[in-house]
């Protein structure tokens, strides 16, 4: 009786697995998951996939990050400055591991020569938001284990878009269509200027001394970003892509008070840091987390000399 009863259990739960294995693992259209968030941080995400897998021109610098790099590298003044094809391929919210998907794909599509990585006072434990929906089954079913508190909430994301994929194609539902305005550059520019009282309450609450991380941190609470960021660095090694660590922090983090991950930087690339009369001057910040339009205009005049040295 116990083994039919375990039989019968074994016989019902093979198909069950068979189909969720099957829709986890089911090939998808390209684009699908880029227009599935729409709108999501100001239209990015198709913007992202046009930009790699449809427009034809080069991209010799590449930069990726949250959206301080987002507002704070304007390509096309720099590719006007350095003669060098630059492309801005930041991205709202943080998550080395959605940085790494990006580098991935960027490599591949684009061959840059140089990768420049946003870096800011302390390291980011968490996975990105739309890592589940922009990263490949394998790199969600399968991730990076280390201290990553979304593992199982960022699988369950990624299943629930992929079953409503499976469904519109049951239902031969249309798929979106890629767009056919392409824009070369990826900056996004802001005018406003953050209120000075703003800035110094926030000033306030970020003065205080980072400790640099330890060996302890880096095979702990570290590891989850740093095992992107690692992955990063040995593809651009493989690549012979030079990679540069880009010090973009948030209003009234000092350097000097330190910085988190700066060892390891250092030890896997260029480590940039801008200069005190960009990111102290209040009238360069739209807000305590991004620079403004003349922030990002100082910035990038000071990348272009840091590209010409």
């Amino acid at each position: 009786m116990k083994i039919n009863f375990r039989l019968r259990l074994l016989l019902f739960l093979l198909p069950v697995l068979s189909g969720v294995v099957g829709i986890a693992f089911a090939p998808v259209d390209p684009y699908y998951p880029y227009a599935y968030l729409g709108d999501d941080c100001m239209g990015r995400a198709p913007w992202v996939y046009q930009r790699l897998s449809q427009d034809t021109s080069t991209c010799e610098v590449a930069f990726i990050g949250s959206s301080h790099t987002l507002n704070g590298v304007n390509d096309s003044l720099l590719s006007a400055l350095t003669g060098r094809p630059v492309a801005n391929f930041g991205y709202c919210r943080l998550g080395r591991n959605l940085q790494w998907v990006l580098a991935n794909r960027i490599l591949q599509t684009k061959k840059p020569r140089v990768l420049v990585i946003e870096v800011k006072e302390t390291e980011d434990q968490l996975s990105h938001p739309l890592f589940p929906y922009l990263a490949s089954s394998k790199e969600v079913f399968f991730p990076a284990w280390q201290w990553n508190v979304r593992l199982f909430s960022d699988a369950a994301q990624a299943f629930t878009w992929r079953l409503e994929y499976c469904q519109k194609r049951v239902q031969g539902v249309t798929l979106p269509q890629t767009a056919g305005d392409i824009r070369q550059f990826g900056y996004l520019n802001s005018d406003h200027t953050a209120p000075l009282a703003d800035l110094e309450k926030a000033a306030k609450r970020r003065h205080k001394t980072i400790a640099p991380a330890s060996d302890w941190q880096a095979a702990t609470t570290l590891a989850f970003p740093l095992h992107y960021l690692e992955k990063m660095a040995l593809l651009c090694e493989e690549q012979q892509v030079r990679v540069v660590y880009l010090y973009l922090p948030s209003y009234g983090c000092d350097p000097e008070m330190g910085i988190e991950g700066k060892a390891w930087y250092e030890a896997h690339g260029e480590l940039w840091i801008p200069p005190a009369t960009i990111l102290t001057d209040p009238a360069h910040w739209g807000d305590d987390n991004h620079l403004n339009a003349q922030g990002a205009e100082k910035l990038t005049r000071w990348l272009a000399g840091q590209f010409e040295r």
